[in-house]
C-alpha cells in the first residue's frame, strides 16, 4: 500500500503479488474518518485507478 488522499480523505494505492511474485495495482481504498474512527472503507477494485493517481502499475520491491 502506498498513502494518499481522495477528495481529501485519506487513501492508499493498493498492489498485490501475482504468481512470478510481482507486484500489481489492485485498486484503492479509501476511509472515511470521524472523530472516534474510521466510518466506513471503500474499496474501488479498479487496477487504472492505480495510475491515475499518479502511481506505477508495477511496483518494485
Amino acid at each position: 500500500m502506498i498513502a494518499t488522499t481522495s477528495n481529501g480523505q485519506p487513501a492508499a494505492a493498493v498492489y498485490h503479488r501475482d504468481g512470478d511474485g510481482t507486484m500489481r495495482a489492485h485498486g484503492i481504498v479509501v476511509l472515511a474518518p470521524t472523530t472516534t474512527g474510521v466510518s466506513r472503507v471503500i474499496e474501488f477494485h479498479d487496477p487504472a485507478l492505480v495510475v491515475t493517481f499518479g502511481f506505477s502499475e508495477l511496483l518494485a520491491d
